[in-house]
């Protein structure tokens, strides 16, 4: 671990994860059980500045980068070996304006965690 590393653990609001971690198997697992890769660190953003943090730490240490949002990831790009991996899940939130008649989510959000709420709220 470089000298570096630790300060982005204090920058990233949603979390880094290393090899080790308790959490490491699970943050990385992807929806294929064939795919077994390993990420050298798990960046689990919950901002878009936790994005920006995690591609910067990237692009200074020269490490691939890849990027896992709220999707199947069938073919597994979504976590690399020894790759940064930016996981968007924490950002799943979703905005719904009945006034506008317009909804918004964030890249963490799955099709299963997108159903429509009651009838009294728009969904357009």
């Amino acid at each position: 671990m470089s000298s570096a590393e630790p300060s982005l653990d204090r920058l990233v609001g949603g979390g880094v994860v290393r090899p080790g971690d308790q959490h490491y198997d699970e943050y990385r697992r992807v929806f294929n059980g064939m795919i077994d890769r390993r990420p050298a660190l798990i960046v689990r953003c919950a901002s878009p500045s936790d994005v920006a943090r995690g591609i910067a730490h990237a692009r200074e240490r020269g490490l691939p980068l890849s990027v896992r949002a709220g999707g199947h990831g069938v073919t597994g790009d979504a976590v690399l070996d020894g790759a940064v991996c930016l996981d968007l899940r924490p950002m799943n939130a979703i905005t719904v304006d009945p006034g506008r008649g317009a909804r918004s989510s964030r890249p963490g959000r799955t099709g299963a965690s997108s159903t429509p709420p009651p009838r009294s709220t728009a969904w357009p």
